[in-house]
């Protein structure tokens, strides 16, 4: 309920600035990244081993800008976005080896809204919040299992939380009157999910837990064509 709250009264604030906007311009953007996820209050012990690495990710938004006749601007942009990560997991506690990767894909609904501060004619930087919904997940893993030998189940279950929100800051370059180009870096702020790496196995002995909270961070390249 707090979430709605937020982004119904960002949207208000939004429209309560277009009134007053000298310059409104709206198109269509899209780019590549690189996302993966964060681990954080993670409570792995010997002989556990994780790591993450980052997966390749595309966009595609509308967007809205109001500037004002100062320094300073806000965009709305509403669009869909495919994040993935990939986590490697390696257990050796003698005698049970094994390890395992998993990489998943997310199929997202976003809507960054952010301010933006002008420093000069072409020079612009981008603040603010993105809000998502997870609407589909892909999973695929690898295992690799020594003495003993089980059959294990899928370990990073679609637990997600469906609607998350992170933190973006960015930098922008105007090419052209038409042309915007953007990097931007995306900091999940909402725990996704929290596993037990080991317990999520269904595995038959027992050995201390591998609690780990799972973010997903995400680096951005765009370009932005306005259509007026």
């Amino acid at each position: 309920m707090k979430r709605v709250l937020l982004i119904v009264s960002l949207i208000i604030i939004s429209f309560r600035i277009c009134v007053e906007a000298q310059e409104i311009k709206y198109g269509f953007m899209a780019g590549l990244g690189s996302s993966g996820y964060s681990l954080r209050n993670s409570s792995t012990n010997d002989g556990y081993s994780v790591s993450t690495s980052n997966e390749k990710t595309y966009h595609i938004n509308g967007f809205v800008t109001l500037k004002s006749d100062s320094w300073w601007g806000i965009s709305l942009e509403p669009g869909y976005k495919e994040n993935g990560a990939f986590i490697y997991f390696e257990y050796n506690i003698d005698p049970h080896q094994f390890s395992y990767s998993v990489t998943k894909k997310y199929s997202i609904i976003e809507l960054p809204i952010l301010c933006n501060a002008y420093l000069n004619h072409h020079f612009y930087t981008s603040t603010g919040l993105g809000f998502d919904y997870i609407v589909k997940t892909k999973y695929e893993d690898f295992w690799s299992l020594v003495n003993p030998t089980y059959s294990f189940g899928r370990i990073l279950p679609n637990v997600e939380n469906k609607f998350n929100c992170s933190a973006i800051l960015g930098i922008n370059y105007k090419l052209s009157n038409l042309l915007d180009i953007s990097v931007r870096y995306n900091l999940g702020l909402t725990r996704l999910m929290r596993v037990d790496l080991v317990d999520a196995l269904n595995y038959p002995y027992r050995h201390p837990a591998a609690l780990n909270s799972f973010y997903i961070n995400c680096w951005q390249i765009s370009l932005k064509y306005k259509m007026n």
